[in-house]
């Protein structure tokens, strides 16, 4: 005797709900991201270089004053070696030569050539600005590496914020779905319990798009129940017209 081929495991419809869901908050999640890595790399970038316009003007009140020497605070700050401060700064006199410089800043100047604005140089970012009135100019920079840091840093905090929120946010659809689909299972709990009797019925459904089931249901049960009290008349019947010949 050979054996029933088992049936093949339908499709669920709340796994089904649930992949369609976790992709689209991964997509969508991953969009966001990347057009907040976008946004946010665009916005440091300006912010960093405000920082740089702000460390001149706060920079050159205590540079402009001296003619060759450096104030005894930056002094300390320039020959500490430490290079922990966010930016460099150079004073650069007429013919190109440094005068000064931070600890952290290069003994060639960024630019020989007077510039005021922002350029670039070899891994820096810079800022120049005119210094008393001797010809000098104040450079202060920021090496590329830092700022590439800081975009960087900046951009994936609000990329990985926007994915988790994605995430979540697909984890609590996923709770919403499972609960909407509970009418359903319910249904089915009710439609094993039915026994076909004329006072039994589903009644009204629990969701909206449930109801049309529960009539189409209910109105079978009603014919069906009138047939089954058909039949047993007709049995009835039967048995008492094959009852009276016999006796």
């Amino acid at each position: 005797m050979t054996r029933a081929a088992p049936m093949p495991r339908l499709p669920s419809i709340r796994q089904r709900l649930a992949r369609v869901l976790l992709g689209s908050a991964i997509a969508s999640g991953a969009a966001v991201a990347g057009a907040v890595w976008l946004q946010a790399d665009h916005e440091v970038d300006e912010l960093l270089d405000e920082t740089l316009v702000s460390s001149a003007q706060v920079l050159s009140p205590l540079l402009a004053p001296t003619a060759g020497t450096v104030p005894a605070t930056l002094a300390a700050s320039a020959t500490s070696g430490s290079g922990e401060t966010p930016f460099a700064w150079q004073v650069v006199d007429r013919a190109g030569r440094v005068t000064a410089h931070s600890a952290n800043a290069p003994d060639q100047a960024w630019s020989t050539v007077r510039i005021a604005g922002f350029f670039d140089a070899p891994g820096w970012r810079a800022f120049g600005t005119a210094l008393g009135s001797e010809g000098r100019t104040l450079y202060v920079a920021q090496t590329r590496g830092e700022r590439r840091e800081a975009r960087l840093e900046v951009a994936l905090s609000g990329a990985l914020s926007a994915l988790a929120v994605g995430l979540l946010v697909s984890l609590w659809l996923r709770g919403r779905v499972a609960a909407e689909l509970q009418p359903l299972q319910q249904l089915s709990d009710r439609l094993v319990r039915i026994d076909l009797s004329p006072a039994t019925a589903l009644g009204a459904a629990e969701r909206q798009e449930l109801q049309p089931v529960h009539d189409a249901v209910d109105s079978l049960a009603r014919r069906l129940a009138r047939r089954l009290d058909h039949e047993r008349a007709f049995a009835a019947h039967a048995a008492h017209a094959l009852r009276t010949p016999l006796a």
